[in-house]
């Protein structure tokens, strides 16, 4: 379980899917006044530098390996991570005749995933 408070995803409904274009709650930490808070806010997918223009593609995964050292990414690794909470994803398996989802979850447990 998730301990936070406050933040603007107090009215969210959950959803089967949430795609990149969907706002969904993370869970932030900020320091305030000496205090460590944890806010549930609301984000959609995708990363937007500060240096990126305007109208560009912004990116929606960072590579553990390269996180801390990608220009796109090393900002916000270093100082700007979530926990993405979810009950479960689907990871698709390459087959000779297509592809095949399959249901990544832990029963009635909630999982986390790093955001930035």
């Amino acid at each position: 379980m998730f301990v936070a408070r406050g933040g603007d995803a107090k009215d969210w409904e959950p959803a089967y899917s949430v795609p990149p274009s969907t706002r969904a709650p993370i869970v932030r930490e900020r320091l305030h006044d000496d205090e460590v808070l944890r806010n549930l806010d609301l984000a959609t997918w995708g990363l937007r530098p500060s240096w990126a223009k305007d109208g560009g593609p912004a990116p929606i995964y960072a590579r553990i390996e390269t996180a801390a050292t990608n220009g796109v990414f090393r900002s916000a690794f270093a100082g700007a991570r979530a926990l993405v909470s979810m009950i479960g994803y689907c990871e698709w398996e390459a087959l000779p005749d297509g592809e095949q989802p399959h249901y990544i979850h832990a029963g009635d447990e909630l999982l986390a995933a790093a955001g930035l």
